[in-house]
């Protein structure tokens, strides 16, 4: 199934980094006892890292989430939406218009443990594997690709 063939949006990865945990996979919050199935991926990056705007959109909400702190949600259009979450600095503002590649702002780094960044795709109110929409055009530079 190519992202492509039904809504002519592509995705480029949101940060470089490894891949640590996957759409679907039961992930433990450390120290709580308490897991959830995640809706999104999970890359662990270095710290100070950037993140970008996967695919061009509009700023639609930045908020401070109860699982991933600071975080932002970016309106592409036709019902389609990217989430940001363990964001430590985010650069724009709601109601800014961002284009695919732009930079969003900085990855938290914790205390304790690595940089992760947390990120989803939603189409029509249901989350998507985002492994199966990122497409590797728009890769170049050594601070993009997953």
């Amino acid at each position: 199934a190519v992202f492509g063939e039904n809504s002519g949006l592509s995705f480029a990865s949101p940060a470089r980094g490894k891949v640590i945990h996957t759409f679907g996979e039961r992930v433990s919050l450390p120290d709580t006892g308490k897991s959830y199935i995640n809706q999104g991926i999970d890359i662990e990056t270095r710290e100070n890292a950037p993140f970008f705007a996967a695919a061009s959109g509009v700023v639609a909400e930045i908020i401070e989430h109860e699982i991933y702190g600071g975080s932002l949600w970016l309106d592409h259009g036709d019902g389609i939406f990217s989430f940001y979450g363990r964001c430590g600095n985010i650069e724009v503002k709601k109601g800014e218009k961002v284009r695919s590649g732009q930079k969003l702002g900085m990855v938290n780094t914790p205390a304790e443990g690595h940089p992760i960044l947390h990120f989803q795709i939603w189409m029509d109110d249901k989350p998507v594997d985002p492994l199966e929409r990122i497409t590797q055009a728009g890769q170049e530079g050594e601070e993009r690709g997953v």
